[in-house]
């Protein structure tokens, strides 16, 4: 047995100094049969060869809005004393007079930055560098040595077994798959007419009762999508509607008539009265179902 492996999962846990912390990866073993196993590997700390780009972080502003109110003026109303037509003196409204302002709300002139975020890192640890690395703890863990030593002992060893005898038939059974045979072959030529039987059934009647009116008037839906699908005229539908009934009444009791002279089959005396009683049945049949519409 054939056993190979690699390493996969590859991540690293970097300390503030960027060094590693934490090396994770995974050891999966596969037979030449493809059963696996894997082994899951963390290494904590270790003498590491630092990444040939440093990591650096990507930041960028943090900001905030700068907003100034949204003010509205405060009015009151101005009267003055007018004499009304009947000579009497009377206070009217002339209009109004701003008193004052008041604040209703805040709009945005602009932005300050008040930080930096860091949204990301460049550099540090590439994936080929990290598979340097998990390969070399892996060697000296000999994780790979432990994992293909899993995969063995997981697959069972082949144990000797008895097969089991081949049932040879005799004649009699031999003569009983031709007889299934017969009545599977008529059975399916059956099943493709029942399958539909009660819409092949209207549409007879439609064809029939379309062609006792001389052709004439509007046929029975039926008649009609059909000449209509089939590129005919609706006489032309309707005849060959009658035409493929008529023959499959005519074809019935013929498989009928040939279904049951699978009794001549099982009777014969010998296998090869059966085989020939068999080949005349089966080549009958066939012809009756070339001439089936």
């Amino acid at each position: 047995m054939n056993i190979t492996t690699k390493i996969i999962n590859i991540g690293a846990g970097l300390a503030e100094d960027d060094s590693i912390a934490v090396l994770n990866f995974t050891v999966v073993a596969t037979a030449d049969s493809g059963e696996t196993t894997s082994l899951d590997v963390s290494q904590v700390g270790g003498a590491y060869p630092p990444p040939a780009t440093p990591r650096t972080a990507v930041k960028e502003p943090v900001m905030e809005p700068i907003m100034e109110p949204v003010m509205e003026p405060i009015m009151e109303p101005v009267y003055e004393v007018q004499t009304g037509e009947d000579g009497e003196p009377r206070k009217v409204q002339t209009g109004e007079q701003q008193v004052g302002e008041r604040q209703v709300g805040e709009t945005k002139i602009g932005e300050r930055q008040v930080g930096e975020k860091i949204v990301g890192y460049e550099g540090g640890y590439t994936q080929d560098e990290l598979m340097m690395i998990a390969e070399t703890v892996a060697d000296e863990r000999n994780a790979q040595a432990e994992a293909e030593a899993q995969l063995r002992a997981s697959i069972p060893l082949p144990s000797p077994y008895t097969p089991l005898p081949v049932h040879e038939p005799n004649d009699d059974e031999r003569k009983q798959m031709m007889a299934a045979q017969i009545d599977g072959t008529v059975a399916y030529i059956y099943s493709q007419f029942t399958r539909f039987q009660v819409e092949y059934e209207l549409r007879e009647a439609a064809a029939r009762n379309f062609k006792a009116a001389g052709y004439t008037g509007t046929p029975d839906p039926l008649v009609a999508d059909y000449a209509e699908s089939s590129g005919m005229t609706n006489q032309q539908a309707a005849d060959a509607t009658i035409y493929m009934a008529d023959q499959l009444r005519a074809a019935l009791p013929q498989l009928g008539i040939l279904r049951m002279r699978k009794n001549r089959v099982l009777r014969a005396a010998t296998m090869d009265e059966a085989r020939a009683e068999y080949q005349a049945i089966a080549d009958d049949i066939e012809q009756i179902q070339r001439g089936l519409p």
